[in-house]
């Protein structure tokens, strides 16, 4: 029984995606970097702003697991020294009617019931960077993307990228870390 529900509701969703007859894309973007650090550890937190509104409760709503990417490249010296990915994902359960979040990218884990608290919680960035006790200048690059969703009821791939027409947020910054003295 469960099994057909949400069959019958992904149809429903796939073929509202499909439809969009007021397709509008989204601009999404980060907002601005903030940085601190304490010995060994560079703090860096922001929010990707404009990335999901427009169509996306539908999306949100289809039963399908959804993830974005947040990848973060460090390089010093002219050497990527670190690249690494935290996959935000969401799962909505129809029966339920709440929304189970996994966000590597800000360290939460929890289930919500509304697209009000879902954005904020996919939107957060919170990461640390472990640089031990090398200073000097780190470069930093940070990204993020939507994975590819596979939608049975049509029985295609959908590439989420479309919704934010089809352009990587991308912000690129810099902090230096000087030698820390007690």
């Amino acid at each position: 029984m469960l099994n057909l529900a949400e069959k019958v509701f992904t149809g429903l969703v796939s073929i509202a995606m499909v439809m969009f007859s007021s397709y509008e894309g989204n601009n999404a973007e980060f907002s601005k970097i903030l940085i601190n650090h304490n010995p060994g550890t560079i703090r860096i937190r922001t929010v990707l702003m404009n990335a999901f509104e427009n169509d996306f409760e539908q999306i949100f709503r289809s039963g399908t697991p959804i993830i974005i990417n947040y990848n973060i490249e460090v390089e010093k010296d002219d050497t990527t020294i670190t690249l690494k990915t935290y996959k935000n994902s969401v799962v909505f359960d129809p029966m339920n009617r709440i929304f189970q979040v996994d966000a590597e990218a800000s360290n939460h884990y929890t289930f919500v019931s509304s697209l009000e608290e879902l954005v904020p919680l996919l939107s957060e960035v919170d990461i640390f960077f472990d640089y031990g006790t090398e200073t000097g200048t780190y470069r930093f690059r940070l990204s993020a993307d939507m994975e590819k969703v596979y939608l049975t009821s049509v029985d295609r791939e959908f590439n989420l990228m479309l919704l934010w027409n089809l352009k990587t947020p991308v912000a690129t910054f810099e902090y230096t870390v000087e030698r820390y003295e007690s």
